[in-house]
């Protein structure tokens, strides 16, 4: 049986590097708020490792909603006859893991961890990007920093600006924007991410028009199968906020609208061979890649590769519900959501679900407001759909 772990720190955890890493609180809150979200692409007759009469009673009523068969277990159930399927893998979940009392045979070895590490590295970007170098019309270019002296001349070459990015951080997070060149503020922080994680990785700026990912499953026998399209915003800060929940050919369509006929079918060609490469024998499950349309002058090209997410990610889980639960051809969002406090939450929520009251055709949400976690007294954090009246 497969048991389903939200452990959404896990980039922060390889950023950390160490086997006793510890979340900030606010991360803690949103991993026990979003606890459940595993229920919405786990597999049937499966489990979800969380705790608490609220989860529970939220299992029950969506497994009587949409005919599930998903069980509810905690840490110190899980025995051999489970296969553990957290949100991604790391050293330090492993040690969380072992301390409690978990069997040693369901954890990755140490030697695979690292693997998996060097995988999910901002690094491995460049390689890719440099298949589709100096070919229309796709544009990316990525370099590795390895000293200050490198980090120094690259901003000096880039003078339209540039973006810094820690090998490895949390979604939106460790990035720089350098805008008006080395300044003492950035030379701080490349020193301390050269003595921290050892490298940095630099991009041009591009005019972002659009994000969108393409979304992969690599199988235990090597395969890797394309899942679809992930159309997502995000902030200002590259943090993602929400995807857009529609059928993957009008997505391709949006996105085909900007770019030279072909364009998407023949980024896919250029890099399924890549990512074998790249994943050799050491990876299974799923993986994005992000990528950005761009205005270039009065011309738009693709970047096919802003970065890799070697793990479970929020696009393929809007993906999966789209398909799963939604009415064929309706559209809608899928978002994750911060409040200053549980009031605020149950004010806002209360409010949505008043005015697009849920409505259920065959078993499949035609239209309406669903949480997809409990709304407890404590939560600030929570992951809902909101699909609209055809």
């Amino acid at each position: 049986m497969k048991a389903y772990l939200f452990n959404a720190d896990t980039d922060l955890a390889m950023a950390h590097g160490g086997a006793y890493y510890m979340p900030p609180a606010s991360v803690k809150q949103f991993m026990t708020d979003l606890a459940m979200l595993p229920y919405w692409y786990a597999e049937e007759g499966s489990a979800i490792v969380a705790r608490g009469d609220d989860n529970a009673h939220f299992l029950r009523q969506m497994n009587e909603c949409f005919r599930r068969d998903i069980k509810l277990i905690s840490l110190d159930e899980l025995a051999e006859n489970h296969l553990i399927m957290p949100w991604g893998w790391n050293v330090s979940l492993r040690q969380r893991l072992m301390e409690e009392g978990v069997d040693n045979a369901l954890l990755p070895s140490d030697e695979k961890l690292a693997t998996w590490r060097a995988l999910s590295s901002r690094h491995n970007t460049e390689e890719i990007l440099n298949v589709f170098e100096d070919k229309h019309p796709w544009i990316g270019r990525s370099w590795r920093l390895t000293s200050m002296d490198d980090c120094r001349r690259t901003l000096n070459e880039l003078s339209d600006g540039c973006v810094l990015k820690l090998p490895w951080s949390g979604s939106g997070k460790g990035l720089n924007w350098c805008r008006a060149g080395m300044t003492p503020q950035i030379e701080a922080w490349c020193a301390k991410a050269l003595r921290t994680q050892g490298s940095v990785q630099a991009s041009p700026l591009y005019n972002k028009v659009l994000d969108f990912a393409m979304e992969f499953f690599r199988e235990a026998s090597g395969e890797l199968t394309f899942v679809g399209y992930s159309r997502f915003g995000t902030n200002e800060s590259g943090a993602y906020q929400a995807n857009i929940l529609a059928p993957d050919a009008e997505i391709e369509a949006e996105i085909a609208t900007y770019l030279p006929s072909g364009t998407l079918a023949e980024t896919q060609r250029l890099l399924m061979p890549m990512l074998d490469k790249l994943l050799a024998n050491h990876y299974r499950g799923y993986l994005g890649v992000d990528m950005m349309v761009c205005r270039e002058g009065d011309t738009y090209c693709l970047h096919p590769c802003v970065e890799v997410n070697m793990r479970m990610n929020m696009g393929v889980v809007a993906h999966n519900f789209y398909r799963d639960y939604v009415v064929s051809g309706a559209h809608g969002l899928f978002e994750v959501k911060h409040f200053n406090s549980p009031n605020e939450l149950r004010a806002s929520t209360e409010r949505i679900r008043q005015m697009h009251p849920i409505r259920m055709v065959e078993g499949r949400i035609a239209s309406g407001f669903l949480p997809l976690v409990p709304i407890t007294p404590n939560t600030c954090n929570v992951a809902y759909v909101l699909i609209a009246e055809r």
